[in-house]
């Protein structure tokens, strides 16, 4: 099983106690969630949702990634909302995966009679790579009841993912030191 640092969301939220001289985290991508991030951006990553609904979807997340690079990321407590936060974490496959939250900017969840669409970056946090958060899998669902169970196939495939992925060896590619 990948082995995440501890506690879960500890780099992307910035628990000064518990990482007192942390920096400034890294994303690494794993190949496929590039080539997913690259739908996104080109407005063909979800076919149900329009070019405009996917591009407020990757600023939002953009937005959602920097501030876990910094640390600032807001995780669900018992006076945040669920739909206040930035992250959550993920339960299943054993509590290592992290989500970054899109929000639809419309509270109406079925603007003329069609469901909005959320789109999610799914990730964690290595333990031994000091500062790398790692994106697995971007994953979309319906804004509400999933009946389809999209969500929970988007968790497993990052969950395959992290499995399967040398996180160090995509790092040397890049030309990191972490």
């Amino acid at each position: 099983m990948p082995q995440p640092a501890q506690p879960q969301g500890v780099r992307s939220s910035r628990n000064l106690r518990l990482d007192p001289d942390g920096g400034t985290n890294v994303w690494v991508q794993h190949e496929s969630f590039a080539m997913e991030w690259k739908l996104l951006e080109q407005g063909k990553f979800d076919s149900e949702m329009t070019f405009l609904e996917q591009l407020d979807a990757m600023a939002q997340l953009t937005e959602r990634m920097e501030l876990a690079a910094d640390g600032k990321c807001k995780f669900p407590s018992r006076w945040l909302r669920r739909r206040d936060v930035d992250a959550d974490e993920i339960s299943r496959h054993g509590n290592y995966l992290l989500e970054l939250r899109h929000v639809p900017e419309s509270v109406n969840r079925t603007p003329f009679g069609k469901v909005q669409r959320v789109v999610r970056v799914y990730y964690y946090e290595p333990k031994l790579l000091d500062e790398v958060l790692a994106a697995l899998a971007l994953g979309s669902k319906p804004d509400g009841p999933d009946t389809g169970m999209e969500q929970n196939k988007s968790i497993d495939l990052a969950n395959s993912r992290a499995w399967d992925w040398d996180v160090n060896e995509t790092l040397r590619k890049q030309g990191c030191s972490r």
